[in-house]
């Protein structure tokens, strides 16, 4: 298991050595847990952490509160495309790190691939109805899925549904598979057995209590 967790007051020279670390993950053959937050991680040092996800033992990647930012979530998903069914991660959490809809959609591709995958948390992300329609194509082909986080996401009461849709617990509708429409709310079945939170769909993303200042 690897573990950092400090506040970023970093030079130039600690970037550097942090990303020496990450990259020194991927020659990690046993590695099985990596956790880094809160911390301004940046591109470099996320693409970088990557390389680890070739390694078929990495189960657990949690990247709460790092700023990966859509170019990060990008190098993410292309990576997880990558290692396909070769992967092992089990649970990811990119909670609170600046990801648009064209970030989430990224992810959402490395999730169709990685077969493995059961628990994803994307909350405190401005995921917002596009970037749930990405998300819920890739659940479709994704029935292993046993928990999802999109609360404070902003995806409004179309993603809503078309997320929901994707895992089952609603109907289909016309706007699961299409850009988002109004469409009048409709109540969802209570609990959401595979949904682990959802707050008020239609509210803007809140700042997460956990996120870098």
């Amino acid at each position: 298991m690897i573990s950092t967790c400090y506040r970023p007051a970093e030079s130039a020279a600690l970037a550097a050595n942090y990303r020496t670390v990450l990259a020194a993950l991927g020659d990690c053959r046993s590695l099985q847990v990596v956790r880094v937050g809160p911390q301004n991680l940046g591109v470099p040092n996320t693409r970088a952490l990557t390389d680890s996800l070739s390694q078929r033992t990495l189960a657990r990647l949690d990247l709460c509160s790092c700023r990966i930012r859509d170019a990060g979530a990008l190098a993410l998903g292309t990576a997880m495309t990558a290692a396909g069914p070769r992967s092992a991660l089990a649970w990811l959490s990119l909670r609170a790190n600046q990801i648009s809809p064209a970030g989430v959609a990224a992810v959402a591709d490395g999730v169709r691939a990685c077969a493995a995958l059961q628990h994803l948390d994307l909350s405190y992300n401005s995921a917002q109805p596009a970037g749930a329609f990405k998300l819920a194509a890739a659940l479709r082909a994704h029935p292993s899925l046993a928990g999802l986080d999109v609360s404070n996401c902003a995806i409004g009461d179309a993603g809503l549904h078309a997320v929901a849709s994707a895992l089952r617990l609603v109907p289909p509708s016309p706007a699961s598979t299409s850009p988002p429409t109004p469409q009048p709310s409709r109540a969802l079945p209570d609990p959401l057995p595979r949904l682990l939170e959802f707050t008020d769909p239609t509210a803007p993303p809140r700042r997460c209590p956990h996120a870098h200042p």
